[in-house]
């Protein structure tokens, strides 16, 4: 049931999100292009669609607002691409410059954060992993076999037995 809304919110930060683009264009002056979507998940914007977004965010990390320089950004999915299920969130109005070193730790952080949440919705349904490798028990060390050991597994009958005979 609550797959819909989690896609209805999706939809409706894009569409902030593309208002926005739209607007900072506006402002301006300048004509407005037509947005690239890509047709795929894992397709990537051509270099005339990266350096727009570049400019759109007058060449600072979205995150930090600190100016890229001579360092070549980044382009990083303000909403991640794993909660747009329903939506095609590989378009420009959801794209953002960023500094390689934060989108590393940002996309960890997005995984992280996506795990966690799968895990919960397994455990909600009942289905339960098995761990892969189990943590192995330590072997227990052999006992090594003395002649003593030898003459207690006689038993106190046969000991007793065998002293009288002198063997």
């Amino acid at each position: 049931m609550s797959a819909p809304k989690i896609i209805g919110v999706a939809e409706e930060i894009l569409a902030k999100h593309h208002a926005e683009w739209k607007a900072k264009i506006h402002a301006n002056g300048q004509r407005l292009p037509k947005e690239w979507i890509g047709k795929t998940p894992d397709s990537q914007p051509p270099p005339s669609v990266r350096l727009r977004i570049v400019d759109t965010w007058d060449r600072r990390d979205f995150v930090t607002g600190v100016p890229f320089g001579p360092v070549t950004p980044d382009i990083d999915h303000l909403w991640p691409l794993v909660k747009c299920k329903g939506v095609n969130g590989n378009r420009e109005s959801n794209m953002r410059p960023i500094f390689p070193v934060v989108h590393k730790k940002k996309t960890a952080k997005d995984n992280k954060e996506k795990n966690k949440a799968d895990r919960s919705a397994k455990k909600h349904m009942g289905l339960r992993e098995e761990p892969e490798n189990p943590i192995p028990q330590r072997p227990k060390p052999e006992r090594s076999t003395s002649k003593l050991d030898s003459i207690r597994a006689l038993g106190a009958g046969e000991i007793a037995r065998r002293y009288q005979n002198g063997d």
